[in-house]
């Protein structure tokens, strides 16, 4: 059948393929072989378990963390964490519906999140959640000093949105904050 489809009636499919898309026609097995060298190069870093037990919960358990290691590394790859408490995430339980403030991070949540990637050992995961609270520092500061007279320092808010405000969904009533 593929054969056929190469020099049927209606001609060369690469070559026809090519003439249409140039370069791009061949760029698949480019990126395809990036995108394998970079899961080939995760997994052997990452600190994958074997755990087992006579009623299967460790095989569950094990499942748990593969997918978890799984959903870190597809979704941490850019400026922003790719994950906030698991309601706005790139994989979600809830699909495209978002029961909190996607635009709005947890820090008490995503730091368990930093932990796990730490102890699993692919702490490069982490640099999307540490920059997210560095470069909004100046934003911290002021967002503490506004509500907290005459403390100096950064407050990390309980929630803070993507642009360093320590707001949930807009509320100013729950910028709730812990100290850092």
């Amino acid at each position: 059948m593929s054969s056929r489809l190469r020099t049927g009636p209606g001609g060369d499919a690469p070559t026809t393929a090519t003439s249409y898309l140039g370069d791009d026609a061949v760029t698949g097995t480019t990126l395809k072989s990036a995108y394998l060298d970079l899961w080939h190069d995760f997994w052997s870093r990452a600190g994958t378990m074997k755990i087992t037990s006579a009623d299967g919960t460790g095989r569950y358990i094990e499942n748990l963390r593969t997918v978890y290691l799984y959903q870190e590394a597809a979704s941490n790859r850019g400026t922003l964490p790719g994950t906030q408490a698991g309601v706005a995430d790139l994989f979600a339980f809830s699909r495209d519906q978002h029961d909190w403030s996607p635009e709005s991070y947890w820090w008490w949540n995503s730091r368990l999140q930093a932990a796990a990637n730490l102890g699993s050992g692919v702490s490069e995961l982490n640099m999307p959640f540490y920059s997210f609270y560095t470069s909004n520092l100046a934003n911290l500061e002021a967002w503490t000093k506004d509500r907290m007279p005459g403390h100096t320092g950064a407050c990390v808010p309980e929630t803070m949105r993507f642009n360093g405000t320590g707001y949930f969904d807009g509320d100013v009533t729950d910028a709730r904050a812990s100290r850092a």
